[in-house]
């Protein structure tokens, strides 16, 4: 049982991860495809009920949101440090055209 908890655990905390890089540290005037990646994970989030566990730990579950992954998870613990989103937004409003979610996570 206690398996069960903390898989159902790691995949909120996987998805509320994600969730906070993308709408923090990807803005959509200039991340061009993160609106897509904000869909995929609402769509994931309204097929909860339709889903086994089991399903939610395939390898393939995230598969679109692979590349920012452990990004999501590194700054996750800086989501409430002005100076650290600073930095970054400085970064991205340095970027002449628009970038892309794989870019910012890299």
């Amino acid at each position: 049982m206690e398996s069960i908890r903390e898989k159902y655990r790691d995949h909120e905390q996987t998805v509320e991860y994600l969730d906070s890089f993308y709408m923090r540290y990807c803005p959509s005037d200039k991340v061009l495809d993160v609106k897509d990646y904000i869909q995929d994970l609402t769509d994931q989030k309204n097929l909860w009920d339709h889903i086994s566990l089991n399903e939610t730990q395939s390898p393939n579950y995230f598969a679109y949101h692979r590349t920012s992954m452990e990004i999501s998870v590194r700054v996750y613990k800086y989501n409430k440090s002005q100076t650290f989103y600073n930095v970054f937004e400085n970064r991205i409003q340095a970027s002449i055209d628009g970038i892309d979610v794989e870019n910012v996570a890299q």
